[in-house]
């Protein structure tokens, strides 16, 4: 069984180790010279979102055998709106460091291969279907499945990630929810180190050349004062896939979509999509039936994006008073059970009722 796998990232490397483990080495091609990103990116996983566990280490040591270590907990959130500020404490969730660094997450599950990587080299579909049996789309983008007309986008930003230099409490993220600067979208600092961080503005549906003035707009607004030392620039499609499996082609992480359009939280899910492929492979079962929850989990908070959509400044501070209600914050941050995607219908109902 010959198995190509495009993109060394944590969905294709889950699953080139799935394969690994059940006696088929995969070839896996990186377009580029190594292993993980070129800019050190933090991913966080927030309990609330996390649709089917709580603990998304443990649950992916549980269910596939894979120990990961986070960068740090997320134990608190800090919301701003123009008018209202919130703060919630907890056990939050976890940030996972993205990059070449050795403790990248890429590079933690690669150290677990023991196989080659052919760097500096893309295939493409049409010369990889003469000679693998299964190809295994990990590009991080979404380009193949448009190209291949099962991609249908939702939603659109730029963003403009800088590392800053302060004094950072490793587990404190903070969030602003501005349309001023923003639009619909956010801007947020999450921690490297205590001493680093990175500050990144998302806006959706403007030209690559509106951003500098959306930022100047940003750093003026909310008056950030810390030293910049280096600036990204990144254009972020976020759309769903489907089928995840068009012939012998499977669709994982980023690739297929699985990044949510609310928050743009994804990472867990990848990992998982590079095992269940797999195992697909494997035991010749259905992806696209096994993937179905990922996919409605998607769906649903796909609701809320919409609900956001359609705020303006005055609404997102009456949203922000809303969820700072001891009460409110009580039911979602301090319960370990409360998933965000179970109260998706009150977001459908909003969001019909704007149509009125």
């Amino acid at each position: 069984m010959k198995v190509a796998i495009l993109g060394a990232g944590p969905a294709g490397l889950s699953c080139a180790l799935e394969l690994k483990r059940n006696g088929i080495t995969p070839t896996i091609f990186e377009k580029k010279s190594y292993v993980g990103e070129d800019y050190a990116l933090p991913a966080a996983s927030l309990r609330i979102f996390n649709p089917h566990y709580n603990n998304p280490i443990k649950y992916l040591k549980r269910r596939y055998n894979l120990n990961i270590y986070p960068k740090n907990k997320i134990e608190k959130i800090t919301m701003k709106s123009p008018s209202k500020e919130i703060k919630v404490k907890g056990n939050l969730g976890y940030v996972l460091m993205r990059g070449m660094e050795k403790n990248s997450l890429e590079n933690q599950i690669f150290s677990l291969l023991n196989i080659p990587v052919l760097f500096d080299r893309y295939g493409t579909i049409k010369d990889l279907k003469r000679v693998f049996d299964f190809i295994i789309v990990a590009t991080g983008s979404c380009d193949i499945a448009k190209n291949m007309d099962v991609f249908d986008r939702d939603f659109n930003v730029y963003a403009r990630s800088a590392t800053i230099l302060g004094n950072f409490d490793e587990t404190h993220i903070k969030m602003w929810l501005n349309t001023e600067y923003a639009k619909n979208a956010f801007a947020f600092i999450m921690p490297l180190s205590k001493d680093h961080a990175r500050l990144t503005l998302m806006v959706n549906n403007i030209s690559h050349h509106e951003l500098p003035f959306y930022w100047d707009r940003f750093i003026k607004t909310e008056n950030i004062k810390y030293n910049i030392i280096e600036i990204r620039d990144l254009e972020h499609n976020l759309g769903s896939v489907y089928p995840l499996k068009k012939d012998n082609i499977y669709f994982v992480g980023d690739a297929a979509g699985l990044v949510d359009s609310f928050v743009g939280f994804g990472v867990i899910a990848a990992i998982e999509s590079g095992f269940i492929s797999a195992r697909c492979i494997l035991e010749n079962l259905n992806y696209n039936n096994l993937m179905k929850p990922y996919l409605d989990n998607r769906k649903k908070l796909y609701e809320f994006r919409k609900s956001i959509n359609t705020m303006d400044n005055n609404e997102l501070d009456r949203l922000l008073m809303l969820l700072g209600t001891p009460l409110i914050k009580q039911f979602i941050y301090s319960n370990p059970f409360f998933k965000i995607q179970r109260v998706w219908k009150l977001a459908k109902l909003f969001n019909g009722i704007n149509k009125i």
